[in-house]
C-alpha cells in the first residue's frame, strides 16, 4: 500500500510537469512504501535543459544527472534526468524523446522495465488509498 503523502507529492511534481506528460514510475508505482526511496517520474521533451528550465522558473533548484537506458532489441542509451528535494523527499525525473517515451525501456539498475501511472491513474489511486484510510479509522 502506498504512502497517500508520497502520491500527494507526485501528484504536484506531476501537476507542475503536465506539459511534458509525465509518468509516475519506479518504486511507489510498484506500491513500495518507503519515504527514503525517491520519486521517480519519466517525462517527455525534446531537450532535458526544457525540464530543469521549467522547475528552476519555479524555484526549484534542480541538478542535471544521468543513466543507462535498456531498450529491446537496441544498444544501451544515456539517458538525462534532474533530481531535487522537497523537503525530504527525493524526486528523480528521467527525461526521454518522443521515441524513447513510447516503449518499455529498463532504466539503470532495474531489473524488468517499471510500470508508469498517468496522472489520472495516480489521482484514482490516491482517491482509493483516502477513502480506504477513512473507512479504517472508523
Amino acid at each position: 500500500m502506498a504512502s497517500t503523502q508520497q502520491l500527494r507529492d507526485a501528484l504536484q511534481a506531476m501537476t507542475l510537469l503536465q506539459r511534458f506528460q509525465p509518468r509516475l514510475a519506479g518504486a511507489l508505482a510498484d506500491g513500495a512504501v518507503d519515504p527514503r526511496l525517491p520519486i521517480v517520474l519519466h517525462v517527455m521533451a525534446e531537450h532535458a535543459d526544457d525540464v530543469q528550465h521549467l522547475l528552476v522558473e519555479h524555484g526549484i533548484p534542480a541538478r542535471m544527472r544521468e543513466t543507462r537506458m535498456y531498450l529491446p532489441r537496441a544498444p544501451t542509451q544515456a539517458l538525462p534526468g534532474v533530481s531535487f528535494l522537497a523537503g525530504d523527499q527525493e524526486f528523480q525525473i528521467w527525461i526521454f524523446t518522443e521515441g524513447q517515451f513510447r516503449q518499455r525501456a529498463r532504466i539503470g539498475d532495474e531489473s524488468v522495465a517499471s510500470r508508469r501511472l498517468t496522472q489520472a491513474a495516480v489521482e484514482r489511486w490516491l482517491a482509493s488509498e483516502t477513502a480506504s484510510e477513512r473507512a479504517a479509522s472508523r
